[in-house]
């Protein structure tokens, strides 16, 4: 099967892509959707790109 790494968009987390893991782990592939550095609730915002794509 497949590995996928979903990446979510400004003012999302990586919940945002739940329904679609669930669907893609359901056919047998692997997926990861992490949450970028700086996004979802309750974390510092202060962040830079060195930080996010870490």
């Amino acid at each position: 099967m497949s590995i996928f790494v979903l990446v979510h968009g400004s003012w999302h987390d990586g919940s945002a892509w739940q329904a679609v893991v669930d669907h893609l782990e359901a056919k047998g592939h692997d997926c990861f959707a992490p949450t970028i550095a700086g996004h979802g609730k309750g974390v510092n915002k202060n962040v830079n790109h060195a930080q996010c794509t870490q």
